[in-house]
């Protein structure tokens, strides 16, 4: 602790002794703008009304704290019970030399923690005594105002410092003519000039003029002070209480109507306290741009989503989601040439989701994938908003799909697929064109699941993309994603922490898992999980009571060195396929295989999808019976070994291969298991 030349006192503001000055101005104009301008972003997110300017103490770089406790500094160890909080950082300083414990709140517009998101090292805190402002609040219309809505947002008492004179009284200057001022006194005067906000208001409005001259001012000034301050704490106080609430209450009959104020004029006054909030006026034209340019609807989870128009193409928008936002910040500009802002948007939502869940029609929202009336549908995620069509009779890319989908921000679009397109050039890169075994088990098991999974059939199988370094079964299950379901990040860890299983697979229609060296037992349940019925609740950020639930199947790709599954619940559900390791002569740059994989793309979606629908046909002649494990997947490939070229006669037929791959599964849930290797050795010793 110190003295400054000029007198003022500096204080260590962290035990790591860093000191900061109590008086800490901004350093220019620029920065002071730039600081008010983030305080009311923060506002408007909270739906405060906005500030004109910032408090005039700035917090020091890193320090957490959002008061200014010196008392806490000098005391470290004792318990202490703050008898004020006020704005003078300079007076709470002098306190603490007297032992006397009092906090700043670093102004009267920060009274909590007004920019506790534009300081990366703030702190949410609540005021933790009643709240004084200096003396002269009561000759300023917007500081007593400010004074009223402390009251109400924090529920403190509040007050102002007691002077007698028209000097400028806050604790400082209270300390200076108090020199033997104890802190028992202190807490005897804080208690005599604060009170609820009620009581203030009801105690402020009759006796201001009074006030003021008893500070020296002649009637006629008293008069013309009283005015602007009086109507400011009363417009204030109107968007806090309703005129009704007043009346019925009896606060207007014990301390309004002496004051020749009408209910009517009340009325009127409390109409001009919502018409002069800017953002209210905003709200109500982003209301109706809505109501006539949106369609708004709900779905089963009352989710609230918007159909609008956008060149001629329908989008749906989830109402919370950037892209609406920023649909809505520009028919607001262009039809009435305003600037959407957070609390105008969040005011108006409130409205739009009510009025979407309430009187909207339920619509189940898609993700990539959806069905409609037998028909497939693929989100091909593009700026015309276009969907591919599957059924029985081919494919067709729309323009206006039936039914919706929902985009998130990590989606990204697929080509427009187009007919005519060959597998077996892919199958060639994959070195999977020879006539063995290994490639023909290892490309049908590839291709049914890659089809499969264009198909919201759900229960799918888990795909295992084994191989030595070399292979290149990261690139291939980087394209399998791509080809279906592009978008960023598209390999991910793999995870056993279920919300961020939720998290991902929201966003995602096909999950790829990397470089896999080991599956937990939590992480293999939730793969099983994730394949069939995925189902997860948590509470929601922020809300009490609130329930966010994940609820979905998907299709996933998993690619490992070793064969990783070794529990049964998940092996039951697995295609595991060896890759052969590429061979030199082969092996081409990853920019140039690349390049080869994006020319192939639009060809090698339309073969899958000319394959889909032809399985589809099929697959309504064949009887449900005999059926494998993965029946839904089972029954598809079955359909689809005509259009793959698959002799159903030979060993190289779909559900021979699907045996193989099945046995394989189980022999490594064997080999992995301490007691089935046991009774294995049992049984071969007994023979």
């Amino acid at each position: 602790m110190a003295t400054s030349p000029d007198g003022i006192i500096f204080f260590p503001f962290t035990k790591d002794g860093t000191v900061g000055i109590a008086r800490n101005f901004y350093p220019d104009d620029y920065a002071q703008a730039d600081h008010l301008q983030k305080i009311n972003e923060w506002r408007q997110s909270k739906e405060l009304e906005p500030i004109k300017k910032t408090p005039k103490y700035l917090l020091p770089k890193n320090c957490k704290e959002k008061f200014y406790n010196p008392y806490l500094i000098l005391n470290p160890d004792g318990e202490i019970q703050v008898i004020l909080t006020t704005e003078d950082v300079v007076g709470v300083a002098k306190a603490a030399l007297r032992g006397i414990p009092a906090v700043s709140t670093f102004g009267i517009w920060l009274f909590s923690s007004e920019d506790c998101e534009t300081d990366p090292n703030a702190e949410l805190l609540e005021l933790p005594a009643p709240f004084l402002a200096d003396s002269d609040a009561i000759e300023k219309s917007g500081v007593a105002a400010g004074i009223v809505r402390t009251g109400f947002v924090s529920g403190v008492p509040i007050g102002c410092f007691p002077s007698m004179n028209q000097k400028k009284v806050g604790l400082d200057e209270y300390l200076d003519l108090n020199p033997q001022m104890t802190a028992d006194n202190l807490a005897a005067m804080v208690s005599e000039n604060s009170m609820p906000v009620l009581a203030w208001v009801a105690n402020f409005l009759p006796n201001l003029i009074d006030w003021l001259k008893e500070r020296g001012y002649p009637d006629g000034q008293a008069l013309k002070l009283a005015s602007p301050v009086r109507e400011a704490v009363l417009t204030e106080f109107l968007k806090h209480c309703s005129v009704e609430d007043l009346r019925v209450s009896g606060f207007y009959q014990e301390n309004l109507k002496s004051l020749d104020l009408t209910l009517e004029s009340l009325k009127q006054k409390e109409r001009t306290a919502a018409s002069s909030d800017p953002m209210r006026g905003v709200a109500d034209l982003i209301i109706e741009i809505v109501k006539a340019e949106a369609f708004l609807f709900h779905d089963a989870e009352n989710e609230v989503y918007a159909d609008v128009i956008v060149n001629d193409c329908r989008h749906t928008y989830r109402l919370r989601s950037t892209e609406f936002k920023r649909w809505l910040a520009r028919q607001l500009f262009e039809l009435h040439g305003k600037c959407l802002n957070s609390e105008a948007y969040t005011a108006a939502r409130t409205t739009l989701e009510s009025l979407a869940v309430f009187d909207g029609p339920e619509h189940k929202v898609w993700l990539r994938v959806g069905e409609h009336e037998g028909k497939i549908y693929i989100d091909l995620a593009n700026e015309q908003w276009q969907a591919v069509e599957i059924d029985t009779q081919g494919w067709r890319v729309l323009d206006r799909p039936p039914i919706r989908f929902w985009r998130p921000s990590s989606m990204l679009p697929l080509p427009v697929p187009i007919k005519g397109g060959d597998l077996n050039k892919f199958k060639a890169l994959l070195g999977l064109d020879s006539d063995t075994p290994e490639a023909k088990r290892t490309w049908v098991i590839i291709v049914t699941f890659w089809m499969y999974c264009l198909t919201p059939l759900g229960d799918y199988p888990v795909l295992l993309l084994v191989a030595c370094r070399g292979s290149g079964k990261t690139t291939l299950a980087e394209f399998l994603k791509n080809t279906i379901d592009p978008g960023k990040a598209p390999l991910i860890h793999i995870s056993g922490d279920a919300h961020k299983v939720g998290v991902a697979g929201l966003r995602r229609w096909l999950l790829c898992y990397d470089n896999v060296s080991f599956i937990s037992e939590p992480e293999s349940d939730i793969r099983r999980r994730v394949a069939t019925k995925f189902g997860h609740s948590t509470r929601t950020l922020f809300e009490t009571e609130g329930e966010t639930n994940f609820d979905f199947s998907r299709p996933q790709i998993i690619t490992a060195i070793d064969h990783v599954v070794t529990r049964d619940d998940l092996a039951d559900r697995l295609l595991m396929v060896q890759l052969p390791e590429i061979d030199k002569p082969k092996r081409l740059t990853k920019q140039r295989l690349k390049a080869k994989l994006e020319a192939m793309k639009p060809g090698i979606l339309g073969a899958l999808l000319t394959i889909l629908s032809q399985a589809l046909a099929i697959r309504e002649t064949l009887e449900d019976k005999d059926l494998p494990r993965l029946a839904d997947y089972g029954k598809l490939a079955i359909a689809a070994e005509q259009a793959l070229g698959i002799d159903a006669d030979t060993e190289g037929n779909f559900l021979t291969i699907f045996d193989k791959t099945r046995e394989l599964s189980r022999q490594v849930v064997l080999e992995a298991s301490p007691l089935a290797e046991a009774i294995s050795l049992m049984v071969a010793g007994a023979a």
